[in-house]
Formats: structure tokens, C-alpha cells, sequence
């Protein structure tokens, strides 16, 4: 094995109480990593797990599934292992002597909260990798990475001799590991040296000025927070290209990236890829150091509930569309069109009359994090919800001659440079101090579905929400096609899917006697007529239905500026549009 080509070169260097972390990802087609861990143990009980969640990401995932060979030595003896649970074990120590425990983990899943590994590189979440030894956790981890020929490992890790060193196994699982052949770019921020790892190829997808632009972006949420870079000159950006995918785990010192090609193959997809390089930056401030109390101590193995995640990822939501604004790479018209997305995303959520942002942050495991197609029915997110609120907000503050951003810092200063973790409540204190009154109506936005005073704040900075009723073809469901068979996946509340009885799973076989071939010819037909009759097999069973059309109507909404506006309201868009 890898661990035993190293131990006796290792085994008299000082800090016998550290932890070793042997990754063997030389055989990479076998999509298997190779893991060993070496440590002492003074105590007559080993107690060991695998966390079932990655922090960012709020749902049980249970690593442990992955997991293979487990094995527990001391010297040439193989100990017997007790699974305490599905993803814990223990083990009876009988001598003083070194343990290693030894397992496989299967990486096929390349999303950024876990693992993946192929021929052209590796993209490693520790957290689905790497053991928690209860009684070690406060001890150093050296990770040592074996890796095929002419591959280069990144971690935002200190490396020495050979090794990544962490001071301790929460700050080993926050960096992730990617190895490969990758375009590495550097750049830096307030003067702090930072890299761009990126794999996967984006053809001339990317714009030359694409360093620059990051810089500016990285820059102003510097700014925004009027301090340094946390991470100093250990920033690592890792980008992944794929065909379809897209998302963003945020670490201390680094973020991992997907993004599709074929979105940036539009303007607007490159906006996109900007706006999630600033949300994922910004989290090294918003979550990730200024902590919900709840998240200060990390437990891998249950959900931790908290109802401050609103302020974590709706604030960094908003932040995140303002800042290429900040930068200068957005106009007013962008960055009106972005806030025009996420008001209509609000407004086609029927949940939004259910769910509040308070409850969709404490109950974020059980719903936002396992959505169904169904789900916008009856739970709203955080990220869109939380993005409306902060626009509230943020211009309701600036007419107390404070802001959101003066927040953002206070929240800093109070609870994050020093890491003592705040709670929605500490919020609510800080608004307090401002407006008494607009602390309060805070709450019940934050508290009751469907609250917030969205067409007044737009008014007051000049421009108006317009909403019509817009008549619209739509059924009101979704379908997709599952080896060859039509099947619905979601039907909305009060449409004309709904009131004709027909429900998800359902299989839709024919319209007016014309069978169907695919979800365009589907729609084809039903655009073409008030009223059809549906032929769709439920269970098994043939049923037909009625569906019509004709009276169902969609909200459209446009934001347009007010034909003339106060010196009040003129005065109040120029601070609000200069966002720090």
C-alpha cells in the first residue's frame, strides 16, 4: 500500500500525535480512491466515522454508502470492528501501538459536495473521503496524495515535505482535493496571491478578459466588507466544465465550481458564471467565518437545524447580482434584468402563500435540499425568497440612511471576525438600532409567507412593478420522457392539469386520438385547441380527461422606470444603486 511505502520515512518525525492521511488515486479508471489512516491512540476505545453531510450543503447524503474493505490493524493484527451505526464504528484496543485504518471509497458522482474520479482528473470533497477519529479531531492531518504520471494535485492546504497539512480534521475536510492536468491562472486580490484551477474544455466559451473580470468581482467583494481576503494568498477557485452542469460549494480558502458550456455559449451565461464566482468568494465571509451559532461546531453525522441560513444565502443571493454591477461589468439594465428574474421566479412559486424564509432555513434537509418537481407548490428557497427580502430591505435601510451592505459589516465585526456566531434574533437586534419599527416589520417578513413590500420599495426608488394577466397555452404540468413513455412530473396548484384530475406519475398516451411522440409534440397539439381530451394510463388502468386551456392566465411581470420621479425617490436609487 502507498501508507506503507512512507511510514518508515515518517515514523521519527516529531508530532507523534498527529493524524496521516495516505490518498492512493494512482489507478484512476477503477473511479476508487485508495484511503489509509495512521495514528497512536492512548485510550482503550477507537471510535471512527464517515460524516453523512458536506457543510453547504444541508442534506443527509450518507457518504458511507461508498464505502468498501474497511480495515482496522495494529501492526499485523486485523481488529475486530463494531458498526455502531450507518456510518460509525468502534474498535477495542488492546496494545499501545500504531492503528491504521484502511478502506476504498467509490468517486462517481462528480457534483461539488462529492467525490469523482476518472482518467483526465479528479474533483475530491473530503468530507466523503476522509474518517473522523472522534479523540483525534483536534489533531493535525497530513495528507499524502499518490497520483498517476504527469498528473499535478491542488489543494488550498499548506504543503510541506511532501504532505498537505491541516491543523486539525475540520479544516482537512473544508479543502477540497482536484488533480489532473489542468489550465492553472493566477491573479491577485488586494494584493493576495489567488489561483484559477479549471478543468474540462470551453473551447473560445470564455472571453480573454476573464482574469480581469474575476479580479474586479473578487475586488469589490472585498470592498463591499471594507476589509482583506480572509484567505490571505490561499484562494483557490476550481471550475469544472461539463455539458449540463452548474452549482457551488463554498470552503474558507476555496470554492468549487460547475458550469455548463452550453451556457456560456449566451451573454448571459457568462454573467451567470460571474455571479457564482462572487457568491461562492463572498462566502468566505457569509457562512463560512460569520457562522448561524448553530454551525460554530459542526456535527457530521445529524442534520443541524438553524433559521439564519435566509441571512447566509438570500443576502449572499442579492450580493451576488449586485456585485458585477459594482465592478462595472454590468449596466443598470443587467443588473434590472437579474432582480426582474428572481421577482418572477417569486411570483411563479404558489409556496411562496405557504412556506416563510424563517421556515425554509430550519426546515432546508427535509425540504429545499430533497425538492421534488411538486415542491414549488408548497415550500419556497431561501436563495430566491431571501434575494427579495434583502432588496426589501436593503432600500427600506437606505431610506434610515443605513443600508444593507452597513449590516452586512456590523454582522461582520460583531460575529464573524471573531467567529461567535450569530442568530436571526442578533439581526433583528442590529436593525433595531437603526428603526425600531423597520426591525420589526423585518421579522414578519421574515416570519410570514408572502409579506414583503415588494412593488412599494420599487416605487420609492422610481420604478414600477407591472403585473398582467397574461393568457397562456400551458397545462399547467410538466412531463418527461422515460424509455419512451410520457410520464407527468409535476402539476401546479389551480391549473388546468390539476382541475381536469390529472396527477405526477401519470402517463400521457394521446391527444384527441393523436398519439404523442414528445414533450414539443405534446405541447403542439395542446396549443392548437381550447379543450382536449387526454387519453393517460394511471396504475395501469386507461383513463381519459378534459383539459382546457383557454381560462387559465400566468402573471407577467415587466419593471419599468416611473415617468417622472421626486428628488426624494431620485436621490434614494442613486444611494441605493451604489450598493457599499
Amino acid at each position: 500500500m502507498f501508507a506503507e511505502l512512507l511510514v518508515n520515512e515518517n515514523e521519527n518525525e516529531k508530532g507523534n500525535d498527529d493524524v496521516k492521511v495516505f490518498l492512493n488515486l494512482s489507478d484512476p479508471k477503477s473511479q476508487l480512491v485508495e484511503v489509509d489512516i495512521q495514528f497512536s491512540l492512548n485510550i482503550d476505545k477507537l471510535e471512527f466515522s464517515l460524516p453523512v453531510w458536506t457543510p453547504g450543503s444541508y442534506k443527509v447524503r450518507d457518504h458511507a454508502q461508498f464505502l468498501h474493505k474497511l480495515e482496522v490493524k495494529q501492526g499485523d493484527e486485523i481488529l475486530e470492528i463494531i458498526q455502531t451505526n450507518t456510518n460509525s464504528w468502534t474498535t477495542v484496543i488492546r496494545q499501545k501501538q500504531q492503528l491504521t485504518i484502511s478502506y476504498f471509497v467509490e468517486a462517481r458522482d462528480l457534483t461539488v459536495r462529492t467525490s469523482y474520479i476518472d482518467s483526465e482528473f479528479a474533483s475530491l470533497c473530503l468530507s466523503s473521503i476522509v474518517m473522523l477519529i472522534e479523540a483525534k479531531r483536534s489533531s493535525c492531518h497530513n495528507t499524502f496524495v499518490k497520483l498517476p504520471k504527469e498528473w499535478s494535485a491542488f489543494c488550498p492546504l499548506d504543503m510541506s515535505k511532501g504532505r498537505y497539512r491541516a491543523k486539525n480534521y475540520d479544516e482537512l475536510i473544508d479543502s477540497p482535493l482536484h488533480a489532473g492536468s489542468p489550465k492553472v491562472s493566477r491573479f491577485d486580490v488586494k494584493g493576495f496571491n489567488h489561483q484559477i484551477v479549471e478543468f474540462g474544455k470551453i473551447e473560445d466559451l470564455i472571453p480573454n478578459r476573464f482574469l480581469d473580470d474575476i479580479k474586479l468581482i473578487c475586488e469589490s467583494a472585498c470592498n463591499l466588507l471594507k476589509v482583506q481576503p480572509p484567505s490571505k494568498n490561499k484562494y483557490i477557485i476550481f471550475i469544472i466544465y461539463s455539458d449540463n452542469g452548474y452549482g457551488g460549494l463554498e470552503h474558507d480558502n476555496s470554492c468549487v465550481l460547475q458550469f455548463s458550456r452550453k451556457r456560456l455559449r449566451k451573454a448571459s451565461g457568462y454573467r451567470q458564471l460571474l455571479q457564482l464566482i462572487g457568491h461562492e468568494y463572498l462566502h468566505q465571509w457569509n457562512i463560512r467565518r460569520l457562522r448561524p451559532i448553530e454551525y460554530l461546531s459542526y456535527n457530521y453525522s445529524a442534520p443541524i437545524l438553524s433559521d439564519a441560513l435566509w441571512f447566509a444565502e438570500g443576502v449572499t443571493s442579492y450580493y451576488d447580482i449586485c456585485l458585477p454591477f459594482i465592478s462595472g461589468l454590468f449596466t443598470v439594465d443587467h443588473l434590472i434584468d437579474e432582480l426582474l428574474s428572481e421577482i418572477k421566479r417569486y411570483y411563479a412559486t404558489p409556496g411562496r402563500k405557504i412556506h416563510s424564509l424563517m421556515d425554509s432555513s430550519k426546515q432546508a434537509w427535509i425540504k429545499l435540499y430533497n425538492s421534488r418537481p411538486s415542491s414549488s407548490n408548497f415550500q419556497i428557497s431561501y436563495y430566491n425568497v431571501g434575494t427579495i427580502f434583502a432588496l426589501c430591505l436593503d432600500i427600506r435601510l437606505r431610506q434610515h440612511s443605513s443600508s444593507l451592505s452597513d449590516i452586512l459589516r456590523t454582522m461582520w465585526e460583531r460575529y464573524g471576525s471573531n467567529q461567535n456566531g450569530y442568530t436571526t434574533s442578533d439581526v433583528i437586534n442590529i436593525l433595531s438600532e437603526i428603526d425600531v419599527k423597520l426591525s420589526h416589520q423585518a421579522f414578519i417578513w421574515l416570519s410570514v409567507p408572502d409579506n414583503l413590500p415588494l412593488n412599494e420599495v420599487l416605487n420609492d426608488v422610481g420604478y414600477s412593478l407591472n403585473s398582467r394577466k397574461q393568457s397562456n397555452t400551458s397545462t399547467g404540468m410538466d412531463i418527461s420522457s422515460k424509455e419512451g413513455r410520457f410520464i407527468v412530473t409535476n402539476v401546479r396548484n389551480e391549473s388546468p392539469a390539476m382541475l381536469s384530475g390529472l396527477v405526477p406519475n401519470d402517463e400521457i398516451i394521446s391527444v384527441d386520438n393523436i398519439r404523442v411522440e414528445d414533450e414539443e409534440h405534446f405541447q403542439n397539439i395542446i396549443s392548437r385547441r381550447e379543450k382536449s381530451e387526454i387519453l393517460y394510463s394511471r396504475r395501469g388502468i386507461i383513463n381519459r380527461t378534459i383539459i382546457s386551456c383557454s381560462d387559465y392566465y400566468l402573471d407577467d411581470h415587466t419593471i419599468t422606470e416611473l415617468p417622472s420621479i421626486s428628488t426624494i425617490s431620485s436621490k434614494l436609487r442613486k444611494d441605493w444603486l451604489e450598493f457599499i
